[in-house]
Formats: structure tokens, sequence, C-alpha cells
């Protein structure tokens, strides 16, 4: 019933919310078609996939056999009432599962539908695969036309709404909370539902607030919990999953499955002391994956078999729980990547992708890791608490350059080709008529490796002190005020406008300067404004600091502001996890060609530049923790007193390096596709 109907009533016959769910409740039971059709039955007589599909034609079943039961689920008489699907994304979940609902609802069973997205934005990208889905199988007609009406709202068929047979289907985002109370509906589908917060302060649980959308009917109504997953421990889906009776795809193994043995297709599984199974694959002299030695070991046989027969390995699997019910009539549905059909990827990729982020002596690149884990394998990511160690660092990256000069020279020997470019960071402190600038030059090579050139700090603001040593303390204080004569930016501007000596003769300036603007940033953007554009110089302000990010390969270091130009909002628990990875870095000159991307360099310590206890501590000054009262895995102070500002200069020249890239490559260059090389390209003039 629309609640503008029951608000028209005179008061004495208007319904309450409970009211009102029955009422729909009773309309929804009127309207269902019983039907001997299961969904995936129904879906193959009546689906055509495009010709842009993996598979385009009629929609079959046999190359996704696991895909049927998670769809047959939403028949009237299954008993499911919660279906948790968990998996890799581009496995067909969405095509197979969640467009087969919908259209076998709109055809056989209507009822209300409240289909949820990961962000609002991919509301809209849903509901037109779902009209494409909606033409495709013939249903169009029982779609109502939009009509607009008072205040210019338009209801029936909208980029938010389907109205059919008297019900209908609205999509949302799970992160719309207002959207989640406002809406009651016999079936509700979170599709990826890891891009939601499991809870809001101000709202509550997610979760919780989908299931009371279907309190009036809650003995025949579906929920469907679809989702890739992210990280363990703060992942809805794990929440979800645990919660239902774990089912897996076994499979018979082609060498002792005929006695109808099965196995779970696993990248790793530890049979005992000396014996494991699963993926294996050796690498050629290059170092890659060579394609032939790609295969699995039972872990019950130790037979190898390969992925080339996949399509009737795969016709040999049934769903199997594995643990009872810990909510009753909770369907749980757990796939890895190793079962992605041919055509949507191969052992041979995955292997290949999982040694590009673990490779052969050097440390893990975590990010990679986590995306590899979560997108490709879809499994839970065990986020690692991390501690640096600067002791590492000054060992093997402190190399034989003086300070103040640009190696360039040395680049080369090492392999790493010219410098390219320089950038200078700057770390906001004190206060803002005690200020002080922790500033760093930094030089990048041709190969992405880089070297620190200067390091400093200008003001008079002085760390940790106590009140009584302030009071004695009767030194002019420097000012963050442009217009004050005794400013921080009269000496720092020598850097921004300075030019540089290389070891071998020529010199070279600053391209970029990036200047944390986490506070007294009026002051700040004053002297931003005066000398921008002549020198390149933008404001850096951490961002999402304890905010879970989802796994992304494009996940960018930085977000342009919307307060005001030359502000960057900079996601800094990614680059430290990048920054980690870095210093633990290692090169050999005597076996490789040149540095790893990412390398750093350092220079001999000299008057108290680059000694440890006044430049390199300050680099395991953070550590990686879990927090576990906001939810997340975050870059914290190892305590209020540690000094870290050398180590957010590095965060803000990683942030400076790509944001001078996209201006370039992207803004004047009108590039859509750019990356480090064809950047340096341009910068060389090639």
């Amino acid at each position: 019933m629309d609640n503008r109907i029951n608000k028209a009533l005179a008061p004495e016959f208007r319904l309450n919310e409970a009211e009102l769910a029955r009422l729909d409740d009773l309309i929804d039971g009127s309207l269902v078609l019983k039907s001997d059709l299961l969904p995936s039955n129904w879906y193959e007589q009546n689906m055509i996939m495009p010709a842009s599909d993996t598979y385009p034609g009629p929609a079959r079943y046999d190359r996704t056999p696991f895909w049927a039961e998670p769809a047959n689920c939403a028949h009237p008489d299954h008993p499911a009432l919660d279906i948790t699907i968990m998996g890799p994304a581009q496995m067909g979940k969405s095509v197979m599962v969640l467009n087969a609902i919908i259209a076998y609802v709109i055809a056989q069973n209507p009822v209300n539908i409240l289909f949820l997205t990961g962000h609002s934005e991919l509301s809209k990208d849903a509901m037109e695969k779902i009209d494409y889905v909606i033409k495709c199988c013939g249903l169009s007609h029982f779609i109502e036309p939009a009509v607009i009406k008072k205040r210019n709202n338009k209801t029936g068929d909208t980029s938010e709404k389907k109205d059919f047979r008297g019900v209908s289907l609205k999509a949302g985002s799970i992160t719309n909370h207002n959207l989640l109370r406002q809406n009651t509906a016999r079936i509700t589908i979170a599709d990826d539902l890891d891009a939601g917060k499991i809870s809001k302060e101000e709202t509550g649980s997610t979760i919780g607030l989908i299931k009371g959308r279907i309190k009036a009917s809650e003995d025949r109504s579906k929920r469907y919990w679809v989702s890739t997953p992210q990280t363990r421990g703060r992942s809805m889906i794990e929440i979800q999953f645990n919660k239902s009776d774990k089912r897996y795809w076994f499979v018979q193994c082609p060498h002792c499955g005929n006695n109808e043995r099965r196995i779970k297709l696993d990248w790793s599984v530890t049979v005992d002391d000396k014996n494991t199974g699963g993926i294996i694959w050796k690498l050629d002299k290059l170092g890659r994956v060579d394609p032939k030695s790609v295969g699995y070991v039972c872990q019950l046989c130790a037979g190898f078999f390969d992925d080339r027969n996949k399509h009737e390995l795969l016709n040999t699997g049934i769903w199997m729980p594995t643990q009872e019910w810990v909510e009753h009539y909770h369907y749980g549905y757990g796939i890895n990547g190793l079962y992605a059909p041919h055509g949507m990827t191969s052992w041979f990729n995955l292997a290949s992708r999982y040694v590009a982020c673990n490779p052969a002596g050097a440390a893990r690149n975590e990010a990679d890791y986590k995306t590899w884990k979560n997108i490709d394998i879809g499994e839970l990511y065990d986020e690692p608490t991390e501690t640096l160690k600067a002791n590492d660092l000054q060992i093997n990256n402190v190399r034989d350059y003086p300070i103040g000069i640009i190696p360039e020279s040395m680049g080369m020997t090492d392999g790493n080709g010219a410098a390219v470019m320089m950038s200078l960071t700057a770390d906001a402190n004190g206060t803002l008529n005690d200020a002080r600038l922790d500033w760093e030059l930094v030089v990048w090579f041709e190969s992405g490796a880089n070297a620190s050139v200067k390091h400093g700090s200008i003001g008079t603001f002085i760390p940790n002190q106590s009140q009584a040593q302030k009071d004695a303390d009767l030194r002019e204080r420097w000012s963050y005020d442009i217009s004050q004569p005794n400013n921080v930016w009269k000496e720092f501007h020598r850097l921004v406008s300075g030019t540089y000596e290389k070891d071998h003769g020529g010199s070279m300036g600053v391209f970029i300067t990036a200047i944390d603007v986490g506070h007294c940033k009026d002051q700040i953007y004053e002297y931003i404004d005066a000398y921008t554009p002549a020198f390149n110089i933008v404001g850096v302000m951490g961002d999402k600091e304890h905010e879970w990010q989802k796994s992304d390969r494009d996940v960018k270091y930085f977000a342009k502001g919307k307060s005001r130009l030359n502000l960057y909002l900079v996601n800094v628990n990614r680059i430290k996890d990048d920054l980690a990875r870095q210093m633990r870095l290692k090169w050999n000159p005597t076996i490789h060609e040149s540095q790893p991307v990412g390398f750093m360099n350092f220079p001999n310590a000299a008057g108290g530049l680059y000694d440890y206890k006044h430049y390199f501590s300050q680099f395991e000054a953070e550590e990686k923790r879990d927090d576990k009262a906001k939810g997340v895995f975050i870059w914290q102070k190892k305590g209020p007193t540690s000094q870290n500002h050398f180590f957010d200069c590095k965060v803000y020249h990683l942030a400076a390096r790509d944001i001078l890239m996209e201006l370039i490559c992207k803004n004047e260059m009108k590039l859509k596709e750019y990356n480090w090389q064809v950047f340096v390209d341009i910068l060389m003039g090639r």
C-alpha cells in the first residue's frame, strides 16, 4: 500500500508501520503464482546472453553448474530463508544468480524486491543491466510505464524502481540506512555486501536493518547476501557465511574420483607434515610461470591434473555443507577462483598474478596480494599488523653520495637511468606563531627508484617541551603567517625556487611541492596561492585514515579536494602500506641489473643530517595496528611523543609523484591511460 494513500486517510483509519507491512504481505501472497519450474530451468528457457557476454546465446548452467542451486533457493517452496554467496569477482554470480532471480520473480512469483548495491552510483548501472535482462527474457510487458505524478515524481519504470503486477523492484545502496528503514520486501538482495559498513553509530547494524525489512513475512521471505570478501574480522559476508551451513563445491579428482571420493579445490592444502596439495607450478629462467607446469595435486591421492578439462571437472561437483546451521535455513555457498570456467580465468593466470605480488627474493606487495586474495581467489585476507625497522633501512639503503647533490651518475651506474624529476615535501607542525616545517628533497630516476637529496627543518617549534621549558625559552618564534617578517616561508621558498647540482654536471629544479595543510591551513594556503602556478605547489591532507578501504588494484593514492584549488586528499593508510613494502625492498648490485621500483637511496650522514636519532628513527615511529574500537587496521604512532615527520614527508612524496603524473598525463596530455614509464617518456621528450 502506498504510504501517501495511508496518510490521506482520516487519522482513525491510518495503519501503523507493522499493519502496513502485514497488508503488503497479504497482497504479495495473493500474487504468488505456483510454478513447477525452478528458477534455473526457467532462466535457461528464457534468457539469451548478449554477444558481448563471455558465453553468448542461451543461458546454460552446465558452464557454471555451481550457480544453479543458489538461484533455485529463490523458489517459493525452497526452505532457504537466508542465502549467502561468498566468492571472487567476475565469476558469473550476478548474471547466473541475481539476474535469474529477478527475472524469475517478475515472471513467476511477483513479490516486492529490494536490490541493494555496494555504492549508490552503482544502483543505476545495476538497474540498466536488469532492464536488459527484462528485455531479453520477454518480460517488458509486465513493467508499468513511467508516469509523472504530482511534484514531478516519477513512478512505474525509473532508474530506481520497476513496478510490475502490483509490486515493485527498488534499487539502492547498502550504505543508505534510511532506504533500509523505509522499505519492506519479500526478497532482499544485498550485492557487494562488504562495500558497506558493519554498522553506523547513528543508525545501527546494516545486517540488522536489512533483516528488519521482512519482519511481517519472515517465514516466507528470502534474503540474499552476496559479496567478494574483504578483510577477515571486518567482513559482513564473513559474518553471514559463518551463520550458514558453509557449503562448498566438491568435485571428483580425475585420478581417484571414480569411487565417488570428492575434493574441495583449494590454493594450498596441508595434508600432513611432509605432504601438501593444491596448485603447483614451475618458473622459467626469467622468473615467469611456465604455463605447461601449472596444475593441481590432489590432497587425497597426490595425483596431478591441469585445468584443460575443467568443464568436465566442474560438472562432477556437488554442494556439500561442512557445518550445522548456526541460523536455521541459512544456506551458505563459498567458492574460490580455482572454479572459474574456461573463458573467465585459468590456473596459469592465477599463478602468474600470485607470483607477481610475491616476487622471489623480495617483500610481498601486500596491496596487490590483498587484491589477489579477495578479487581473484575470493577468500578473506588476513591483514598483518606491522612494525617498521629503521635500522634495516639505514644499513641497506645508505649510499656513498654527498648531501645536497643529485646522484645521477650513481643512478645510471645502478641501472636506474637518468634523473627525471624532483619533488619537495613538507610536514607542518607546531602552532601558528611557533611554526616548524620538516622538509625533504627527493630525486626520481627513470626506473622508478629514488634518492633523498637533502632534508631539514625550518622554524622554532620544539616538540615535547614542558611548559616550564617553553616559559624559559626566550627565542623569537617563527610564524606561518606570510605577512609576518619572521615567517617560515622566506626560507622555504628558497628550496622551492632553487636549482640543485648533479654529481656529473648540470642542475635540476623542483617539479612539484606538496605541503601538509592539516592545520594552520589558511596561512599555509596564503603561501601556496601566492606562488602557484609559477611554482607547482599543492596542499595535501590525510583522508579516510580511519575508514576501511575496498580491495582494488586501481585505488589511487589521492583524490582531488573539493573545498579549494590545489588541495589533494591523500589515502595515507594505502601509501603507508606501500611505503612499508618499499622499506623492505632488497637490492644486490652483483645480482640485479637495476634497483626495484620504489627502492629508496639515502646519502652519507653528515652535519647532523641522515643520522638515526634525527631522521631514520622517524621511519619506525608508526606501526600498523588492529583498531578494534573503530573496526579497522590503521597506521598509528607508537606513542604520543613519537616523531614521524620525515616518515610523513616520504608519504607525501609518493602522493606528489602521482599527482604530478596525473596533472601532466591526464590534464595536459589528455591521456586516458598512463603509467610511470609513459610519464617518464613525456618528461624526457621521447
